[in-house]
């Protein structure tokens, strides 16, 4: 299968890492998002996110952490926190809200690039709960890779 292939409207199944991640580690959600938001390559990506797992002194990856950081660049932070009655914002929903610009998800356990109101993931995670999105500018934003 094609590491970028169209399966709807706002879901693309894309694997960057196919090919490049390690043998065995198949949790590299934060490496893909972050490649796929920013235009790193994969291996900028991974590079930066163990670079900085040194600086913050992290037990493995911690995009979110240094997304939140004004060093990064991300343009602005939303937060979606859950509403007594209301329904959760999933990324179907997201994308439909902001369908234009670059953003990474925070969902349950996972990240997700979003580009142009298009999902890119290895899986169609459109209908898990989005709790925080930051968007990017690839061109402000920091992830010095260190090369």
């Amino acid at each position: 299968m094609s590491t970028n292939t169209i399966i709807s409207s706002n879901f693309r199944l894309y694997d960057a890492g196919e090919g490049k991640r390690l043998s065995g580690d198949q949790n590299d959600c934060q490496v893909r998002a972050l490649h796929t938001a920013t235009g790193l390559t994969y291996e900028e990506a991974w590079n930066s996110l163990y670079r900085l797992q040194g600086e913050f002194r992290t037990n493995g990856f911690n995009l979110k952490m240094y997304l939140d950081h004004e060093e990064c660049g991300a343009i602005r932070k939303l937060k979606f926190p859950a509403q007594k009655g209301k329904p959760r914002m999933t990324a179907a929903k997201f994308v439909k809200r902001y369908p234009k610009g670059s953003f990474i998800l925070s969902q349950a356990h996972h990240v997700v690039a979003v580009l142009d109101g298009i999902v890119y993931d290895k899986f169609d995670s459109t209908e898990r709960c989005v709790y925080e999105a930051w968007q990017i500018d690839a061109a402000a934003i920091n992830f010095d890779t260190g090369e």
